[in-house]
């Protein structure tokens, strides 16, 4: 036996497994799974106060380093490092610069799914500039080279995507993500200098309306100019619309882009996140996210049930990914997430929108097929304790 993880709590939301087990793995693969395995491994891991989960997937970051972007981390310091088995880059890259993206990425062991960015130049450089309008073609000739690699495409929703693109340029990037069969990943949000066109309100509505099953409307729960989750509740018929008929909601919290008293609304009002992501950057890495584990505590302390979680960053994603669904079975693949838990007293966010909470994830390791691979220490329980 390669390795065994000795006493973890098993969490498999595909199977209602909950179990405190040892797992053993051989050849990358689950071998077995038992109370107590007597064969000594080569790699022992104790998995003791642990949470041992089919591998984590977030969604929503930025990855391919400083170089590409001046957001951007490493795809392994996103991914391997914090717990994550593969990561979803939501439009760090646009035509003009996704070779480059695809180059920096051969070098990462964390596997990575590529949202296109509807802007040539992704977000390597902000504000966008949209007054040349779309340029589709550049983003057909990328696809007939990367197929396999691009799962979606990325539009941020900003005040001069409204200005000079629109709801018809919106249209007609839905319309080609539908002949690539790829899901659209919407920003909500604006930034608090951006001008506003005048039918903004307009846009914000009629948005959900163009969305299908399977697209994804990230940020959900920002209170920025441009989220749909109001005091007034004014865009809830729209909303209520795109959900029903598939629309995905991301959290990507990042450091400015999640309000704990829009979430609250939004919970209490029956916005449940399919997906819990980060949204990490350079800017948020060291400070208010840090991790997934980490973000996937702020939802506990919401409220919402710890394998409703854990649906959010392993078997959810992984569905609109399109990608295989991760089982902790004999005979499955052993790509695996360790979280540490934390009986402690916390706080998430800042001031008055923040939320107290008294457990908290953190990363320990991945088991990644034959291997198993420590997480870094970040030091966010002295962040975050009281």
């Amino acid at each position: 036996m390669d390795i065994c993880i000795r006493g973890a709590r098993l969490l498999d939301p595909t199977q209602g497994l909950d179990w405190n087990a040892d797992v053993g793995i051989s050849a990358g693969k689950i071998v077995e799974i038992a109370e107590h395995i007597p064969v000594v491994a080569k790699q022992e891991v104790d998995g003791h106060s642990c949470l041992l989960i089919p591998g984590m997937v977030d969604i929503h970051t930025h990855v391919g380093g400083s170089e590409l972007a001046a957001l951007s981390l490493p795809a392994d310091e996103a991914g391997l490092l914090r717990g994550v088995t593969l990561v979803g880059d939501a439009g760090t890259a646009g035509a003009h610069n996704v070779e480059h993206l695809l180059a920096l990425l051969s070098q990462a062991q964390t596997s990575v799914a590529i949202f296109l960015n509807a802007h040539p130049w992704g977000i390597s450089s902000l504000p966008q500039d949209w007054s040349r309008g779309l340029e589709l073609s550049l983003m057909k000739n990328v696809l007939e080279h990367h197929q396999e690699r691009i799962r979606g495409i990325k539009v941020l929703a900003s005040g001069a995507f409204a200005t000079h693109v629109g709801l018809d340029g919106l249209k007609k990037i839905k319309e080609f993500a539908g002949q690539h069969d790829l899901p659209l990943m919407i920003h909500l949000g604006t930034e608090p200098d951006e001008t506003l066109p005048g039918n903004w309100e307009h846009f914000c509505a009629e948005l959900p309306a163009i969305l299908d099953a399977g697209d994804i409307l990230s940020h959900c729960y920002t209170a920025k100019q441009g989220g749909l989750i109001t005091p007034d509740r004014r865009f809830y018929p729209q909303l209520r619309d795109a959900v029903r008929r598939g629309v995905a909601l991301d959290a990507a919290v990042a450091l400015r882009h999640f309000d704990f008293i829009c979430a609250r609304q939004g919970l209490d009002d029956g916005f449940i996140p399919q997906t819990i992501s980060t949204d990490l950057t350079r800017n948020n890495v060291e400070r208010g996210v840090f991790d997934l584990p980490t973000t996937m505590s702020r939802f506990l302390a919401l409220g919402m049930p710890l394998l409703e979680v854990i649906s959010c960053v392993t078997h959810n994603p992984c569905l609109l990914l399109k990608k295989k669904i991760i089982k902790i079975q004999k005979g499955s693949l052993a790509i695996l997430s360790l979280l540490k838990e934390h009986f402690t007293p916390c706080i998430y966010g800042y001031g008055d929108k923040s939320i107290q909470g008294t457990y908290l994830l953190s990363p320990k390791g991945v088991i990644l097929k034959n291997e198993y691979l420590p997480c870094c220490e970040i030091g966010k329980i002295k962040i975050y304790q009281f």
